[in-house]
């Protein structure tokens, strides 16, 4: 049953991905340039964070383990993952796979990006 007759929209994450990207051009980012991008993966354990970790390590990835910032969470460790890139629809899909595919891995949640704007 719906409350106050409005339908709950399910998540999409290229919408999202798409998003930020038009955000960016709205900055007036050049997405021609690499620029540093940042990925967040949230997984249950410190061992999980670190594994998950070591295989972004192996894709060209800067890597930080640490806790979240809701501890109390399901997912209480962040395995922070970031590189210089070009973002676009194309790189950021592959990096939704990459994540994606993690996260499924170490029964976590990618939970998106950001890059920094010119």
């Amino acid at each position: 049953m719906r409350l106050f007759g409005r339908k709950t929209r399910e998540f999409d994450p290229v919408e999202a991905d798409e998003l930020v990207l038009d955000q960016l051009r709205k900055l007036g980012t050049d997405l021609t340039k690499p620029r540093d991008a940042r990925f967040y993966l949230y997984v249950r354990t410190q061992d999980d964070a670190r594994a998950a970790a070591a295989e972004l390590s192996a894709e060209g990835y800067a890597t930080e383990v640490e806790p979240s910032a809701a501890p109390g969470s399901a997912h209480p460790w962040l395995a922070l993952a970031s590189r210089d890139m070009v973002v676009d629809a194309d790189s950021i899909a592959e990096a939704r796979r990459l994540f994606g595919a993690l996260a499924d891995r170490y029964s976590g949640e990618y939970d998106g990006w950001e890059a920094a704007a010119d």
